[in-house]
């Protein structure tokens, strides 16, 4: 039988390689680490570290494998409520988990989220 993993898609300024963004970073790793077995996680972050603007090395275009979890890097111009939309739109995803509310996109989302029926935690 063929099991369809319910999906979780995490907006979060950063995440690994980051290095300087410290708590929520690891926090969403353990998360991913310990859940991927029953949902398929997805994580949209910026392409580079807090407080700096080099691009991470060895990031691709699209969804990336970072151990447990597809990543998506978007540059700062790409990480605006247009583009974020457009990917949950794209995977309608189970649930939204945001690591906290300080984001200027999280009212947004939160909004589109009640649209198409999806639920949201936020840490």
């Amino acid at each position: 039988m063929i099991s369809m993993k319910k999906t979780i898609i995490i907006f979060n300024d950063y995440y690994l390689p980051a290095k300087n963004y410290g708590g929520p970073t690891t926090s969403i790793k353990n998360l991913i680490d310990n859940l991927n077995d029953f949902f398929e996680i997805r994580i949209v972050v910026k392409n580079h570290d807090f407080n700096e603007k080099k691009v991470f090395e060895n990031i691709t275009s699209g969804w990336n494998t970072v151990g447990n979890a597809k990543v998506m890097y978007l540059s700062d111009e790409e990480y605006n409520t247009k583009k974020i939309m457009q990917i949950l739109n794209m995977y309608k995803p189970n649930l939204i988990y945001f690591s906290g509310v300080y984001s200027i996109f999280n009212l947004k989302i939160i909004s589109k989220a009640k649209k198409i029926g999806t639920k949201v935690l936020i840490c």
